[in-house]
């Protein structure tokens, strides 16, 4: 996130109510389901590595 602060268009997006309530909402949706996302891909990598190579 913070390396779009260096970016000319997000700066002059932000300004902008609307773009910046849908970049929060991105963010909180990320951190609601971080945990949960990583609990699923752990247990696939699992899955894998538990199934026998052929």
């Amino acid at each position: 996130m913070l390396d779009l602060l260096q970016s000319p268009e997000f700066r002059a997006a932000i300004v902008n109510p609307a773009y910046k309530e849908h970049v929060h909402s991105q963010q909180l949706f990320f951190w609601q389901h971080w945990r949960t996302n990583r609990l699923h891909e752990t247990a696939q990598l699992k899955e894998v590595l538990a199934t026998p190579a052929e």
